[in-house]
């Protein structure tokens, strides 16, 4: 399993800056649940491969890709 950042630039940027502005927390959890969950969680390392996290900012692949 590999965890790796979206290529697309923009959206990258854009999360980061979230990220950053929120200390450190997950912007989609503390919109959508309202509790503050450090980047990357865990649903990401649980979710099958070729998924992406909430926030489109990390994309699971296999290690052969």
């Amino acid at each position: 399993m590999i965890i790796k950042a979206n290529t697309d630039k923009s959206i990258v940027n854009k999360v980061r800056k979230q990220i950053k502005k929120n200390n450190h927390a997950c912007p989609y959890f503390l919109e959508n649940e309202g509790k503050s969950v450090s980047c990357f969680c865990q649903d990401i390392i649980d979710a099958p491969e070729g998924t992406y996290c909430y926030t489109g900012l990390y994309k699971k692949e296999s290690e052969n890709n």
